[in-house]
């Protein structure tokens, strides 16, 4: 499947939107993906890798509006990107990245520093062996990861998690270009 350009000359300066659509010129990621492809309007596109899908749907549907748009860039290389020899490792690095990066980064902000090295101190996720080696640390972290969002939440004045939140994002985005790099 190719970027279709007068399709994508069409959208590339419409913003991207939170949620599903119905095909009216407003789009999420993945709609707009579908639509540069020349695929019928849905948001999980048959060009596109399942595993990059859901994770681009997530951050398309969580994201504040500035951080959204920071999709857009992604649009043309999700087209194509569907290779069923890439999808376990495409989801073990960003499995990888959920419970060694981003987790982390949270607990940091809660004071939980301990929780945070123990993460970030298991063996990179890459095959299923590592996986479930890391199963037992990311779930006893799971409870401190929660205390640790409810705090970045109600420490919204703190400049400490506005800076952690946008070093998630930004290691989100490294996240979803790595994937598509494999």
């Amino acid at each position: 499947m190719v970027v279709q350009q007068d399709r994508w000359k069409q959208v590339k300066g419409i913003p991207l939107a939170q949620g599903a659509h119905s095909p009216d010129f407003t789009f999420c990621v993945m709609e707009m993906v579908a639509f540069v492809a020349g695929e019928s309007w849905t948001d999980t596109p048959e060009c596109a890798s399942p595993v990059l899908t859901k994770y681009a749907q997530v951050i398309n549907d969580t994201a504040p509006e500035d951080v959204r748009q920071r999709l857009k860039p992604f649009v043309l290389s999700l087209v194509g990107s569907r290779d069923e020899n890439k999808e376990m490792a495409r989801m073990f690095l960003l499995a990888d990245r959920a419970v060694r990066v981003f987790a982390p980064l949270a607990l940091e902000v809660a004071g939980l520093g301990s929780e945070a090295d123990k993460l970030r101190s298991l063996p990179t996720i890459e095959d299923e062996h590592t996986a479930k080696s890391g199963v037992g640390a990311a779930h006893s972290a799971a409870s401190a990861a929660a205390r640790a969002a409810h705090s970045i939440v109600d420490s919204t004045a703190d400049s400490s998690a506005d800076s952690a939140i946008d070093k998630i994002w930004d290691e989100a985005f490294k996240a979803l270009e790595d994937a598509l790099n494999l």
